[in-house]
């Protein structure tokens, strides 16, 4: 697979014998709205703050890899761990307005695993929690969610023979990798 390799030498081709050469990746969005009210009625609203607060404090989000490997729902991994990023986070439009509390955010991630498949899985449960946490929150006023990926790289998992023949083909042709 092609995939960009931060710190790889520009112009040669790196092969790893088997394993993991590039993990599977995406960037995971999680669209939050809720009820847009004064700000001094802020009870006829609901907010995205509570609940955007409650997911980027502790490990909930980030610690969940390392919890699903521990319950058996995703496989140890061979490269690095799995990981959940938060890479972004926002309430409200492009500027404060200081008279209305805001009904919507989001939340960015980029998560990252050895396969596809493990991919899907911690995707799966990043939803699940997300979903839980809203529910838990705002109880029967209800945040509405939706859920986007956005720059997938599926995993890129070498087979030893195949790999040999890209090498062997390589060398053949002086083509510089390693």
């Amino acid at each position: 697979g092609d995939h960009n390799l931060p710190g790889a030498q520009r112009g040669r081709g790196l092969v790893r014998p088997d394993g993991v050469q590039t993990r599977a990746s995406c960037g995971f969005r999680v669209d939050i709205q809720g009820r847009t009210s004064p700000a001094s009625q802020p009870e006829a609203g609901l907010s995205p703050a509570p609940l955007l607060g409650r997911l980027l404090s502790g490990d909930a989000l980030i610690g969940l890899p390392s919890k699903l490997q521990a319950s058996g729902e995703l496989p140890t991994q061979i490269a690095d761990p799995a990981l959940c990023t938060i890479v972004h986070a926002r309430i409200g439009g492009a500027g404060p307005d200081f008279g209305i509390m805001s009904g919507d955010g989001c939340l960015c991630l980029t998560l990252r695993a050895d396969t596809t498949e493990d991919l899907t899985v911690l995707q799966r449960a990043v939803e699940q929690l997300v979903t839980a946490e809203a529910v838990a929150m705002a109880g029967d006023n209800n945040y509405t969610l939706s859920f986007s990926t956005h720059d997938h790289f599926p995993g890129t998992i070498n087979n030893r023979a195949l790999t040999d023949v890209v090498l062997a083909s390589a060398s053949a042709a002086n083509a510089p990798c390693e």
